[in-house]
């Protein structure tokens, strides 16, 4: 079977009309994947105006739906505890895996029954849907007053890639959106105090500046695409 006719076999309903509404149907499809699947109940469950959102904006759905799909097939007795799992999502963020006496969560969705499996896909029925967040690093700076740090002038953002911050271990990465002092360092490692455009790196030198932590940046070209190098001063 198809991960489509499991879905229906398994009363999963609301899903595959949403992911039919917007489009992504073919998310479905992909090899060797496990599935997260809300009940019709936990759809239901959702605030009218999100769910209107869902409907409206097939980028919100399918965001949604990949954040409910993991690499690699996992069974129940494969799921353990205090664990995170990579989704299909572009997201940073992982969905954790905690295991209590009442049964296994995923991102405190409990997972319902014994998985069931298709030709391309395990499949979890869970009890609640699991709502991506919304704001990426940049938001949650822009939105706190006690961190701007861009009044006035030209800046260059090196702004790292939602994969790029995937691979920072997410406990570190929890630690310092919680800590202001951090957050504040880790923004200026990444901001310059002027404008670099690729038209301003030689061909076949370096480009060096300094970002507003005072760590030396040298631009560079590696195979016909530009190379960044940070040498700290301190290990901070």
């Amino acid at each position: 079977k198809s991960a489509t006719e499991l879905l229906h076999d398994m009363h999963l309903d609301k899903f595959l009309e949403l992911a039919s509404l917007s489009g992504i149907n073919y998310t479905l499809g992909t090899d060797n994947i496990t599935l997260f699947i809300p009940t019709d109940k936990a759809f239901r469950e959702l605030s009218p105006r999100y769910l209107a959102a869902l409907i409206k904006q097939p980028l919100k759905m399918e965001q949604l739906a990949k954040y409910h799909i993991v690499k690699g097939r996992i069974a129940d007795g494969e799921l353990v505890g205090d664990t995170a799992l990579d989704t299909l999502s572009d997201l940073a963020v992982k969905i954790k895996v905690k295991v209590t006496r009442q049964g296994v969560t995923v991102d405190k969705a409990t997972i319902e029954e014994h998985p069931r499996e298709c030709k391309n896909a395990m499949v979890h029925k869970v009890d609640k849907v699991m709502v991506p967040p919304e704001n990426s690093l940049l938001d949650h700076i822009m939105d706190d007053p006690d961190l701007s740090l861009l009044p006035h002038g030209s800046y260059t953002v090196l702004a790292p890639t939602n994969r790029a911050l995937s691979q920072v271990d997410q406990k570190q990465l929890q630690q310092i959106l919680s800590d202001k002092r951090r957050l504040k360092k880790f923004v200026e490692r990444h901001l310059l105090n002027r404008m670099v455009l690729k038209c301003s790196i030689p061909e076949r030198g370096v480009y060096t500046t300094r970002s507003m932590q005072k760590d030396e940046t040298d631009f560079a070209f590696d195979d016909r695409k530009t190379a960044l190098r940070q040498h700290p001063l301190t290990n901070r």
